[in-house]
């Protein structure tokens, strides 16, 4: 199943200061089809038998660089590197870790989106 990661603007926090911070904004946005808020940053192919909850901590740490790997420094973000970050000016976001309001799509439509401490989910 695929994973899309959808990161807030540097527009949307410019014009709704709330929205990076208080995630019901991001809902909102997402209820509303606010797509411009957004930017997809990443895609990724997840295993369909695998408990989405779990799955959406391992891609906030694989975003935020901190996912343990064979390598001493783990795996690192993939929009960490120069390429990623031309990607993320290009694309209008300003950070490259996944963070509050920060969220992602999965294949069978569930949204889970970056709260305080874990993810809410949002219904369309």
């Amino acid at each position: 199943m695929k994973a899309q990661i959808f990161y807030l603007t540097k527009e949307e926090k410019r014009d709704n200061p709330r929205s990076w911070f208080d995630i019901d904004e991001t809902i909102k946005n997402i209820k509303a089809n606010k797509i411009n808020a957004f930017a997809n940053v990443h895609e990724l192919e997840i295993d369909d038998n695998k408990d989405l909850a779990e799955v959406s901590e391992i891609i906030f740490a694989l975003m935020n660089g901190m996912l343990g790997g064979e390598d001493p420094d783990g795996t690192p973000n993939p929009l960490g590197n120069p390429e990623g970050q031309q990607k993320i000016r290009n694309l209008g976001v300003g950070h490259t870790s996944m963070s509050v309001g920060d969220f992602i799509i999965f294949g069978n439509g569930k949204i889970l989106v970056v709260d305080d401490m874990g993810f809410k989910e949002a219904i369309k």
